[in-house]
C-alpha cells in the first residue's frame, strides 16, 4: 500500500518536540524580565536611551510570544539564543561596573535559557536520529 508522504510530513511538523514548552516559558520569563527592567529604566530616567532599551525588549518579548503561539521550534531557538546573549552581555556589563547584583541575575537567566535551548535541540536531534 502506498502512503502519502505529504501527509506523513505534515503530521511530523505538527509534533511539538519534548522540552518546547519549558524552553518557551524560560525564554518568556527572560523576555519579561528584560521588559520589566526597561520599563523601570523609563520610569526612572525617561531618556531616549531608556526608550531604545524598551523597544528592543518589547520586540524580543513579542517574538517569543509569536514563536510560542505558532509552536515554531526553530524560531524559538533563534529568539531564545538572542535573549541568552543579551543577558550574558548584561552580566558582563554588571561585572565591568563591579556590581555583583547586576551580574548574578542576568547570568542565571542566560544560563537557564541556554540549558533549556540545548535540551530542546538534543531532544529534537534524538527524534530525528536514524534507527539502527
Amino acid at each position: 500500500m502506498l502512503t502519502n508522504r505529504k501527509n506523513d510530513h505534515s503530521v511530523k511538523e505538527r509534533t511539538i518536540p519534548s522540552g518546547f514548552w519549558l524552553a518557551a516559558i524560560v525564554a518568556g520569563i527572560n523576555a519579561l524580565v528584560s521588559m520589566g527592567f526597561a520599563i523601570a529604566f523609563i520610569a526612572s530616567s525617561s531618556s531616549s536611551t531608556a526608550w531604545y532599551a524598551a523597544d528592543r525588549a518589547a520586540a524580543l518579548l513579542a517574538a517569543v510570544i509569536v514563536v510560542s503561539v505558532l509552536r515554531h521550534r526553530a524560531g524559538l531557538l533563534v529568539v531564545g539564543w538572542m535573549l541568552a546573549g543579551v543577558q550574558a552581555a548584561d552580566a558582563l556589563i554588571g561585572l565591568g561596573a563591579g556590581d555583583i547584583r547586576k551580574v548574578i541575575g542576568p547570568a542565571v537567566l542566560a544560563v537557564a535559557t541556554g540549558v533549556v535551548l540545548v535540551r530542546l535541540t538534543r531532544n529534537q536531534d534524538q527524534t530525528q536520529a536514524p534507527v539502527r
